[in-house]
């Protein structure tokens, strides 16, 4: 049974959500593909990677199709220093994190991406070119439980080096967005 519902995980995130073209700023691949490599596996998939070339659209994708299943799975992407601020409440440290999205008043949810844009961040001004992050914005749609009606959203993530040659979740700011 166990393996039946992991090899339904990895087809979701296989299979990916529905979007419409993503925008952003194509970074290169030496900074996002270590990222990629070790936390877009699933635990009881150790050694099979999902085959990413662009970060911080393929980070969303993976991040986004976690949330909507298993969100107890995003665990690796935090760290104790981590943040998340989720509509004006800020959550510190990644027990604190994974706490809050797995408590959220919801079963199931489907997001909807619409625009992603991404940038590196420079951790340090005087050397622009090492301890390189990365910024990603993301707007969109979701879908909660048996709701017939969108709620729009936006998001921006702070990747950050874990020293280890991969990234991890330094900030997380989450906001529905009602116009």
């Amino acid at each position: 049974m166990a393996s039946k519902q992991n090899s339904s995980a990895l087809s979701l995130v296989l299979s990916g959500i529905p979007t419409r073209k993503l925008t952003y700023t194509k970074l290169p691949v030496s900074y996002a593909n270590p990222f990629v490599r070790r936390y877009y596996t699933f635990q009881h998939y150790q050694h099979i990677s999902i085959g990413l070339t662009d970060g911080p659209g393929e980070f969303t994708q993976f991040y986004y199709n976690t949330f909507d299943g298993p969100r107890q799975d995003l665990a690796s992407l935090y760290r104790a220093e981590s943040t998340l601020t989720f509509e004006s409440q800020e959550i510190n440290g990644r027990d604190g994190i994974l706490e809050k999205l797995i408590s959220l008043p919801f079963t199931r949810v489907a997001h909807q991406v619409a625009t992603l844009d991404a940038q590196r961040s420079t951790l340090n001004a005087q050397l622009p070119n090492e301890d390189t992050g990365i910024l990603v914005m993301v707007t969109g749609a979701l879908l909660v439980d048996e709701e017939q009606r969108t709620m729009n959203y936006s998001q921006v993530f702070q990747l950050l080096p874990n020293g280890e040659g991969s990234y991890f979740v330094l900030n997380d700011v989450f906001r529905l967005v009602f116009a």
